[in-house]
């Protein structure tokens, strides 16, 4: 009777105790929903190594938060929009004046190739016209869209195990034939373009289809700069290639500009080795500021990783009308005071620089680890679960 007399009387804090227990057994103690202060530093200033001065508390005369803009015209242009299949969007990002320029140093190839054959009179081995090309990416795609490109051309064209749709379209061998002819440049005078960039065999087409991806989309408040290596063994491209040691493949590194909500990629610089840049400025501070150039001035906000990430970098988009959050590596600017303030499991702690409007966080997420966040949006945080 007590217990029924309690449930009807006031349920509230049995269901907050047993509310309570069950989140204690999975995720531990319970934190506040508004966040956790942040540990305080004892000195009210100090220096760093490279003498950047730096405070234990917020800077009074700045918000909280910067407050970002809203871009409601977020997404794709009026140009794509107003696309009405998917061939018509495609062909925002490849032109047909595009490919029909790649079909014609395609076919200088073709010749080539078609010279070493015995029966040069066969089909397969006839000039490209651009419908043969778009079907040879169309399969290309929807290789990629069925998650067929890992099986080999005989697979693809088999009767029994492959699907009807790539039969139907072009004959294997011709298909195997097209796949070792495209070129996007002149053999003619590539030899002259490699001696200044090592990226001359695809850099026309590059550039161009770079320009259409900036042109057909307007990117969110949020963007995010991070490298991704592409498997890729040619001899082209050979002193472009890259090599992941762990891993022993060979790729291309590219390093991108994204959207941070749809993953759109805005922006991207191949990786050329020792020839990508000719100024002393680190490639991450590069990288990142060649990126955002197009979208400046615009206050949107950039997230990178510590092997981008450095105050010099901060104070240049800022400079440029943009803000900038990422995880960072102890350097000469960050506060020796801070490195050293014993910090238990979770707890955090922040430094404050006035002049460049930068807020620095340590936590520590290990019993040997801590992480540093560099940050030139949030001026007084707080740090709450998982975020």
């Amino acid at each position: 009777m007590g217990r029924k007399f309690l449930l009807e009387s006031d349920p509230k804090p049995l269901m907050e105790k047993c509310l309570r227990n069950s989140l204690t057994r999975r995720r531990g103690p319970l934190r506040p929903a508004e966040g956790v202060a942040l540990k305080r530093l004892p000195d009210n200033s100090y220096k760093a190594k490279d003498n950047t001065k730096w405070h234990s508390e917020p800077n009074s005369t700045m918000p909280p938060i910067m407050k970002i803009d809203q871009f409601d015209n977020a997404g794709p242009t009026m140009s794509v929009i107003g696309c009405s299949t998917p061939a018509e969007v495609f062909a925002k990002f490849l032109p047909d004046a595009l490919l029909a320029e790649v079909v014609v140093h395609t076919n200088d190839k073709i010749i080539n190739l078609r010279n070493k054959c015995k029966q040069q009179n066969d089909p397969t081995f006839k000039d490209l016209i651009l419908m043969d090309f778009r079907a040879f990416l169309g399969i290309l795609i929807m290789t990629g869209a069925r998650k067929d490109n890992h099986l080999t051309s005989e697979e693809v064209s088999s009767k029994s195990q492959g699907f009807p749709f790539y039969k139907s379209v072009i004959s294997e061998h011709h298909f195997c034939f097209i796949q070792r002819a495209p070129r996007f440049d002149s053999i003619a005078t590539r030899e002259e373009r490699v001696k200044t960039d090592r990226f001359a065999a695809i850099r026309s087409l590059w550039d161009q289809v770079i320009a259409n991806c900036i042109a057909n989309y307007e990117p969110s408040g949020h963007l995010t700069v991070d490298e991704q290596l592409l498997a890729f063994r040619g001899g082209v491209l050979s002193g472009c290639t890259s090599r992941i040691n762990q891993q022993s493949k060979y790729g291309i590194k590219l390093v991108m500009a994204c959207d941070a909500d749809p993953c759109y990629m805005c922006n991207a610089i191949p990786y050329l080795g020792k020839g990508t840049t000719t100024t002393s400025t680190p490639l991450g501070e590069y990288f990142t500021m060649e990126l955002t150039r197009p979208f400046r001035k615009t206050g949107r906000i950039v997230t990178t990783d510590n092997r981008f990430h450095s105050l010099p970098l901060a104070r240049g988009l800022r400079q440029f009308g943009m803000h900038l959050v990422g995880t960072i590596r102890p350097k000469p600017y960050t506060p020796s005071l801070m490195l050293t303030t014993p910090l238990g499991f979770g707890e955090c702690v922040a430094s404050y620089n006035y002049e460049d409007k930068v807020t620095l966080l340590c936590q520590r997420v290990k019993t040997t680890k801590r992480i540093h966040i560099l940050s030139t949006v949030h001026h007084n945080p707080t740090v709450t679960e998982n975020q």
